[in-house]
This record gives C-alpha cells, sequence and structure tokens, in this order.
C-alpha cells in the first residue's frame, strides 16, 4: 500500500480487546489498519495457513488483532504487541524496532512503532528480532 506515495509496509498487530470503541476506531485510523479481526479468528487463520503473516506482509496490507492479553497463544506471530490502556499505547514487542516504549493513542503513527521494514519475508525468530 502507498501513502502519499511512499510505499508502507505490512504488519501484523496485536492489541488488548478490551479497548473501548471510540480508541478502537482511532487506532484504526492512524495506522491505517485495513482489517480488525479477533483473536479467535487470528489462531484460526494461522492454524489453516502458517504463512498466514507473511502472506499479510507481501500483500502490505494491515491487521489489527484484537486478543485477551493474557492469552499468549501465537504471540510470537506479532509484528507488533501493543498494550493500550488510559490512553497510551506500550510497544510490549516490536519486531522492527525498539519495545518498551510508549505512546499517546491521540497521535499514534507508523514511525513511532518504527515499522519501516519494507522486506515482506521479514519475521521475528521464536520472539527476538
Amino acid at each position: 500500500m502507498t501513502y502519499a506515495g511512499k510505499v508502507i509496509p505490512g504488519a501484523v498487530i496485536l492489541i488488548n480487546d478490551d479497548i473501548s470503541d471510540v480508541i478502537k476506531t482511532h487506532i484504526i485510523k492512524q495506522l491505517q489498519i485495513e482489517e480488525t479481526i479477533t483473536g479467535t479468528e487470528f489462531d484460526a487463520r494461522l492454524l489453516i495457513d502458517p504463512e498466514y503473516v507473511r502472506n499479510v506482509r507481501v500483500l502490505r496490507s494491515r491487521v489489527m488483532v484484537l486478543k485477551d492479553f493474557r492469552d499468549i497463544t501465537n504471540r510470537t506471530a506479532f509484528d507488533v504487541v501493543l498494550f493500550v490502556r488510559h490512553g497510551m499505547a506500550s510497544i510490549e514487542n516490536n519486531c522492527f524496532g525498539p519495545p518498551s516504549q510508549s505512546f499517546p493513542v491521540h497521535n499514534l503513527h507508523w514511525g513511532q512503532i518504527c515499522i519501516y521494514d519494507t522486506d515482506p519475508t521479514h519475521s521475528c525468530t521464536n520472539g527476538t528480532c
């Protein structure tokens, strides 16, 4: 996908499922998310197609998965893991850049998450980047 003439890489982002609809809508807009699915749906897609995450990247799509944060099933498959609470998005894991940073949701964008890698075959290995 392109935005303002620049190629934006695809990614699969996990966000805790207990966020409000207002916050969810804002994150979808800010991060240009194309599809939002539940954790159960993500796990099912990954079971059917182990290359699902890679395919999302190849298609330069952006998928937000809303999942119970205590559920660590397939956690290493995500490019970015965000925990959102009280208007702040904390990066718990990031295959593109540094984790352990927090940003206000109201101005969250791709650059803060450091998603610049345009190689669609990029992936985390055993949860490390």
